[in-house]
């Protein structure tokens, strides 16, 4: 059993909205053929692109919400910019991982681990069927 220690997701996102007043939730969704030329030309273009992109609506995001299904279609490269792109992310504002998964046990058990205590974002989306 995967044993996760959070500062819950609401708890950031509440006090992050007292403090701006915003509900904006920034998707980071880096389609690798929609990035711009010039984010195409750096060494990790979806780091790169990312970067940008936080730091110019940082004031106005109440929380980031990257889609792993993006990052994975970059292989190793695309793994490198949604670690860094987390990391990057001050730790006040909310991460939810727009990874769309669901299995059984273990698996499940794998999954959380890797996101909540490795990649440290604050929330997952639930698909319920």
């Amino acid at each position: 059993m995967v044993k996760i220690v959070l500062k819950s997701f609401w708890y950031k996102y509440q006090k992050r909205y007292q403090e701006i007043k915003s509900v904006l939730c920034v998707g980071l969704d880096p389609e690798f053929g929609q990035l711009p030329e010039s984010a195409k030309k750096a060494a990790n273009p979806i780091w790169e692109f990312n970067k940008a992109i936080i730091e110019a609506t940082l004031d106005y995001a109440c929380a980031y919400k990257p889609n792993l299904a993006f990052y994975l279609a970059d292989g190793i490269r695309g793994l490198d910019a949604l670690y860094k792109t987390v990391e990057f992310i001050p730790d006040n504002l909310p991460v939810i991982l727009d990874c769309k998964i669901g299995d059984i046990g273990n698996t499940m058990n794998a999954y959380l681990e890797s996101f909540f205590t490795d990649l440290k974002v604050d929330a997952i989306p639930l698909i319920l069927l």
